[in-house]
């Protein structure tokens, strides 16, 4: 089960869904598969514009779940119509991916 993450900074779970400038890749806590880089809105650009959502969405497509520290309704509802978790879980990134993982396996 892969996990993406919207971190900045590899550490802590500390991106807007919306707003993720890269999403780490996770299969099992603490193991980084791989980084992909995805595209901010323009300033100015609502982060609600199809486009744009579906831009971000598409980098994170073959993911069972994604955290986040903020994920906007619209957003949630199109994971959700993906089969993709939309987890809010600010902090510590190894932390929300145990208990992702750990929710998925028990």
């Amino acid at each position: 089960m892969r996990v993406a993450v919207a971190s900045s900074d590899g550490i802590m779970v500390n991106q807007h869904l919306g707003k993720a400038t890269r999403f780490l890749i996770y299969e099992t806590p603490g193991k980084l598969l791989e980084t992909r880089t995805a595209r901010p809105p323009s300033p100015g650009q609502d982060l609600a514009q199809e486009d744009h959502l579906a831009r971000q969405l598409e980098v994170v497509a073959d993911c069972a779940a994604v955290i986040a520290m903020r994920i906007g309704p619209g957003a949630r509802e199109e994971l959700l119509e993906r089969g993709i978790v939309p987890v809010e879980a600010p902090g510590p990134i190894e932390a929300a991916v145990r208990s992702v993982l750990s929710r998925a396996s028990g």
